[in-house]
């Protein structure tokens, strides 16, 4: 370790003498410590940054570190643009304990400290550690990396103090602002849109919610998918429960081995080859799509409702065959099931008794079902059911297909 009060002595002289890239290291350092905190955050939520630029005689021409210049400054901003501003720094040196941020992430476009850096036209640029933060690690360098700058990164132990100085601003406990910001930039844009908005509002009308505060319904419910971890992430990784992109996921995001497709195959002649039809959207609009077309000329409302919640709980969806059937004839219906393998099937065969509660194969889908009132828990499909009894039957075949057959006159 370098001797700090022999550095220090010599820093007094900076202007005449001369500095190692270890010493200017060790500078920077030193004067990260004196960081002070932007007062919109909590002392331990922004990172000590120190930095300095040399010159190509080894002169030290100015050090700063976060914050000291306006609140909120970054190091290097203050450099460049502060205290060396119109200086011809082509061949310095800067030194930063820090990577460079970038436009998208704590600076308004263009006054990011990889943007001025790249403007300066510095040529060589010493880093200590890379940006904890996922929206700038490694994008910092590549930004300089893209602007033909030469990065050099510190070495030897005090790559460590720089390191466990950031420590609290490495393992920060993320406000829900930012858990939301995170979530809207990673996952968000794999989510079906239209299918999230349907899901929302069926939600909001449902639950007696002011369906007019959109922006305030999209955040609660991103705060709940984090809060029940369906959705979890740390600095790099972000893991999205299956369950979850089957209700919402685009279709080109969604895994190849996952089939949530309803074929809805219409035999009835009247006319009109009606054929296969074969659906796949995300849950909330694939259950629209399919009530909005067959409920009224096929079964009671609820009972609907019913038979095709289950039929999109009831799945296997990582099974490439793994379809539901609606199958339509001119005098009855069948809702088929395929490899419902999660299935207790001794509850479905006790189920025309009308004396047993299904069990949910894929309880987050039953369960975000039930909240927007896709399927109900109060029983009052189990008493439209009983009633329907001498026109409705539920079997299991030899395959585990659960087909659910309903008699009508249409």
């Amino acid at each position: 370790m370098i001797d700090e009060q022999k550095l220090l002595l010599k820093l007094r002289n900076k202007a005449v003498e001369s500095f190692s890239d270890e010493e200017c290291e060790w500078i920077t350092y030193y004067e990260s410590l004196k960081s002070r905190s932007d007062k919109e955050h909590d002392s331990n939520r922004d990172p000590l940054v120190g930095a300095l630029i040399r010159d190509k005689d080894g002169h030290i021409l100015e050090i700063s570190h976060r914050a000291s210049g306006q609140e909120g400054d970054h190091a290097a901003y203050v450099l460049i643009i502060n205290k060396l501003s119109g200086q011809d720094l082509t061949d310095c040196h800067l030194f930063t304990t820090l990577e460079p941020c970038v436009d998208d992430s704590r600076s308004a476009v263009g006054k990011s400290c990889s943007s001025i850096i790249c403007k300066s036209e510095i040529k060589n640029v010493h880093i200590g550690i890379l940006d904890p933060n996922p929206i700038v690690r490694e994008r910092g360098i590549s930004v300089l990396f893209k602007n033909g700058i030469n990065i050099l990164p510190y070495s030897g132990e005090v790559v460590e103090f720089i390191f466990n100085s950031c420590e609290t601003f490495r393992n920060p406990t993320p406000t829900e602002s930012e858990l939301i910001l995170r979530f809207k930039k990673d996952v968000l844009p794999f989510f079906d849109q239209n299918a999230l908005d349907t899901y929302l509002k069926d939600y909001c009308l449902a639950n007696n919610k002011n369906t007019d505060d959109f922006e305030k319904n999209r955040n609660d419910f991103i705060l709940d998918l984090i809060r029940r971890q369906f959705v979890t992430f740390d600095a790099r990784n972000i893991e999205v429960n299956d369950l979850i992109k089957i209700l919402f996921y685009k279709k080109e995001y969604l895994p190849h081995s996952f089939a949530r497709a309803i074929k809805v195959i219409d035999k009835r002649n009247k006319g009109i080859d009606r054929g296969v039809i074969t659906i796949d959207y995300p849950l909330p609009l694939l259950f629209h799509y399919i009530e909005d077309n067959y409920k009224n000329e096929l079964i009671d409302h609820t009972a609907f409702r019913e038979i095709v919640g289950n039929l999109l709980i009831h799945r296997s969806y990582d099974i490439n065959s793994s379809l539901g059937y609606i199958e339509i004839s001119e005098v009855d219906v069948h809702f088929i099931n395929e490899a419902s393998k999660n299935l207790n099937h001794s509850h479905l065969e006790q189920l025309p008794l009308y004396k047993a509660k299904s069990k949910a194969g894929n309880g987050i889908i039953a369960e975000f079902f039930n909240m927007a009132n896709y399927c109900e828990r109060s029983k009052k499909g189990q008493k439209t059911f009983k009633e329907l009894k001498d026109k409705m039957s539920i079997s299991v075949d030899e395959n585990n297909n659960v087909d659910v057959h309903y008699k009508y006159f249409g």
